[in-house]
């Protein structure tokens, strides 16, 4: 299994960080479910280890890894020692809240890839719910067609896909 943190992660974090990691987890073992690499049953073993480990990560207990995937193990061992001050900081913001709470008129732009594997735009729609609670100034969420998570696309796998300079233009504008 890749890492959900596999690569750079310009796109938005817009849900607390561990929930977007169970998030990731949960659809990366459902994919190995329907690739025969485990029973229904062994996904729901999974998926309530991955909520108890980071249950404990938030109650700042060491995580049992007993029904977690080596890989899956791995990771949430990466979140504790030097890693759990920086873990527990990033958890604890809530992106809406903090958007909601902007000085008014600040210019936005929270991109949204369709093609994003890793982010899905349905996990952005609180973030961008709470802009107008802040009077936010545009152009806000900009879904970005055929854009992946490190904003390229197929055609321009190692630059800026066209869809993310006209949005960076957009707010320029704004």
């Amino acid at each position: 299994m890749d890492g959900p943190f596999a690569g750079r992660s310009p796109q938005p974090q817009s849900i607390r960080l561990l929930d977007l990691v169970a998030l990731q987890l949960k659809a990366q073992i459902a994919e190995a479910t329907r690739q025969g690499q485990f029973t229904p049953e062994q996904q729901r073993t999974v998926n309530a280890a991955v909520d108890a480990a980071v249950t404990s990560l938030r109650e700042q207990r060491p995580v049992d890894a007993t029904d977690l995937p080596t890989a899956v193990a791995q990771l949430f061992e990466a979140f504790q020692g030097p890693n759990a001050r920086f873990v527990e900081s990033d958890d604890a913001v809530y992106p809406p809240d903090t958007a909601a709470a902007l000085r008014p008129g600040t210019k936005v732009l929270l991109t949204c890839g369709a093609n994003d594997a890793q982010v899905s735009c349905a996990t952005t729609n609180a973030l961008t719910n709470a802009l107008p609670h802040a009077h936010a100034g545009g152009p806000g969420r900009v879904t970005l067609p055929g854009v992946d998570h490190l904003l390229h696309d197929a055609d321009h796998p190692d630059t800026l896909a066209p869809p993310v300079l006209d949005a960076l233009h957009r707010l320029a504008r704004h």
